[in-house]
């Protein structure tokens, strides 16, 4: 008998490497939605004045990371779309986009 475990494994295709790259990013989306909603908070409660209208007035770094962790987690849930922790950073999202827009 021989030992498989020391023998060159064959190539991957490109629909396995896909499926394989979404079973490794499945909790990217909820970890980014995470981030995205906690920046949220803290731009709303520190950097957004409401007299005499809303206007932020956010570091450069944190609205960019705020930014960048949307856009993310929009991008990550796309691509593992069928799976739930793609329909829970669309809440995330969702959550937010309501709360901007009640401003």
């Amino acid at each position: 008998m021989t030992d498989v475990s020391h023998l060159p494994s064959p190539p991957l295709g490109l629909i396995a490497r896909v499926k394989l790259a979404r079973h490794y990013v499945r909790w990217w989306p909820l970890a980014t939605a995470l981030v995205a909603v906690v920046l949220h908070v803290i731009i709303e409660l520190n950097f957004v004045s409401y007299w005499p209208s809303p206007q932020e007035h956010s570091p450069l770094l944190i609205g960019l990371g705020f930014r960048v962790m949307v856009w993310a987690t929009l991008l990550l849930a796309m691509f593992i779309f069928p799976r739930w922790q793609s329909f829970a950073a669309v809440l995330f999202l969702g959550y937010i986009i309501l709360s901007g827009a009640g401003r």
